[in-house]
């Protein structure tokens, strides 16, 4: 006699979506809504573009959600903040939000959610001009009291020297070239990257087919950048600083002496620091002016919370991040302590962070709204016609 199995199954369950009830229970609690379900149940409703179906309202064949803010979040965090909506923008979330469903003022409201979208905030790219308007340095009065530093490295070593600081005074445009032979760093200015590239095109020009002997032509790189006439203050480093005009390439010519020279010079002095500073000025302002066409203004107060850029820092010390490429794009967010000069705020950063608290306003944007943490599933187009709990039974 053969082994019989027999097998029993007794129920299988599908899960039921409360979605759908909590918006019938929404539906009862808004007056608005009540009042268009009973004119439709009357048959009083001139407009044909409202439908009552399976205790649901909907308006032109979309699914009518009424005012609760928590119904419509969740609305929103599925077509936008869930796998499935990927963090769309405003458009393409508008768009999946209008084929589905119906709400007053629905734009306004898938703005705002996008907006104010956490994830978004950190992850997403700022596709406005960058933040902070130039803020030109003070103008010095007088020359050699304010310089600009810094290091053109790459160099072939030369004579045992590898690197070249250069040396700026930031009134008359005179420059210093120092051979060194100590790899240091520091922060770029823009002043001082200007001549960098210009030194850098002389030596090319000059040591090119030799590069091992860049050092040599140093000197006279030094005495043609300073000899020749600067854009801004429309004189040459060498008169800026001098008070008189540079060594002419050509022979001397009689008729000048050296006690005129200096005569020359006590009665021009102050005139050439004027006329240095007036054109200065005028060029910072030009620049400032088409340097601010590409910016944006923006300013915190005390106490703002604030998203933090740190692409700029390879470090690890304020976040841990095993993937550069897939790391948010800004951190945070953290509070903001102190507003320093115009464009720099001390922020308040973890306690083992190692990296200075004060950031430039451009790598700072504002926090918006509160924190999305909704977790729902909304039902299906095919269970919004599908409203009865399925049991199914069998027995053998």
């Amino acid at each position: 006699m053969e082994d019989q199995k027999e097998g029993k199954l007794y129920a299988i369950t599908a899960p039921a979506n409360t979605w759908l009830e909590q918006l019938r229970t929404s539906y009862a609690i808004d007056p608005k809504l009540q009042q268009i379900i009973k004119n439709l149940e009357q048959g009083s409703l001139a407009s044909q573009n409202y439908k009552q179906r399976d205790g649901l309202l909907f308006y032109k064949g979309r699914l009518y959600i009424p005012a609760s803010k928590e119904l419509r979040e969740q609305i929103l965090y599925l077509l936008h903040s869930s796998p499935q909506g990927g963090h769309s923008g405003f458009h393409k979330t508008l768009h999946r939000a209008k084929s589905e469903f119906y709400w007053e003022e629905m734009r306004k409201e898938v703005r705002r959610f996008i907006k104010e979208c956490d994830i978004c905030q950190q992850n997403k790219s700022e596709n406005i001009h960058p933040a902070g308007l130039l803020q030109p340095l003070p103008i010095p009065t007088k020359v050699w009291t304010d310089i600009s530093l810094d290091f053109i490295e790459g160099l072939p070593n030369s004579e045992s020297y590898s690197v070249i600081m250069v040396v700026v005074d930031r009134l008359s445009k005179y420059a210093h070239f120092i051979p060194i032979s100590h790899p240091y760093t520091a922060s770029k200015i823009a002043q001082t990257e200007i001549v960098n590239k210009m030194v850098e095109q002389y030596l090319r020009c000059f040591s090119g087919d030799k590069p091992k002997g860049w050092v040599k032509w140093l000197p006279l790189a030094e005495w043609w950048y300073n000899t020749n006439i600067h854009a801004s203050t429309k004189l040459s480093p060498f008169e800026s600083v001098y008070g008189y005009p540079p060594p002419k390439l050509i022979p001397y010519t009689p008729g000048t002496t050296q006690l005129q020279e200096v005569e020359n010079t006590l009665k021009t002095r102050d005139e050439i620091i004027r006329i240095l500073r007036t054109n200065l000025q005028l060029a910072q302002d030009r620049m400032k002016k088409f340097a601010d066409i590409k910016r944006t203004a923006r300013s915190f107060n005390i106490g703002d919370l604030v998203y933090l850029r740190l692409q700029p820092y390879k470090q690890q010390s304020v976040v841990q991040r095993r993937n550069l490429k897939l790391s948010p794009r800004f951190y945070g967010p953290y509070r903001v302590l102190e507003k320093i000069a115009t464009v720099a705020y001390r922020l308040e950063l973890p306690p083992e962070a190692k990296i200075h608290p004060v950031f430039h306003v451009s790598c700072l944007k504002e926090k918006l709204g509160e924190r999305h943490q909704l977790v729902v599933t909304l039902p299906t187009r095919m269970e919004l016609f599908d409203q009865n709990q399925k049991k199914y039974c069998t027995g053998g």
